[in-house]
C-alpha cells in the first residue's frame, strides 16, 4: 500500500523481495485492490526479487543506494521496501 500511495502521488518506490516471486507479489496486491502493474510499467514502482545466493550484503546495499540516489537509471526512490525483513535477515545475517 505504501508503494501504491507513493505512485499515486507521482513518487517512485523500490521493492526488494526475498520471499516470493514478482508475479506472486503483483497477484497478491491485485487481490487486495492494489493493481501495481501500471505503476511498474510507468517506472514509478520497481520490484526486484533478491536471490541471496547471487548477492552479497555489500552488493545489496549498493543496489539500494543506487535506487535511492537515482543511479539505477530511474528517478530517485522516495520509498524502499524490503519484503520481508525476516527474509533479509535470514538471507544476509552479516
Amino acid at each position: 500500500s505504501y508503494s501504491a500511495a507513493a505512485a499515486a502521488r507521482g513518487e517512485r518506490s523500490s521493492l526488494f523481495i526475498f520471499d516470493e516471486r514478482v508475479e506472486t507479489l503483483l497477484h497478491r496486491a491485485r487481490g487486495l485492490g492494489m493493481d501495481l502493474t501500471a505503476h511498474v510499467a510507468s517506472g514509478l514502482v520497481t520490484i526486484q526479487q533478491v536471490d541471496p545466493a547471487e548477492r552479497s550484503p555489500g552488493e545489496f546495499a549498493h543496489i539500494i543506494r543506487n535506487a535511492v540516489e537515482g543511479a539505477d537509471g530511474h528517478a530517485p526512490a522516495k520509498i524502499v521496501l524490503i519484503d520481508s525483513l525476516n527474509g533479509y535477515l535470514h538471507a544476509m545475517p552479516e
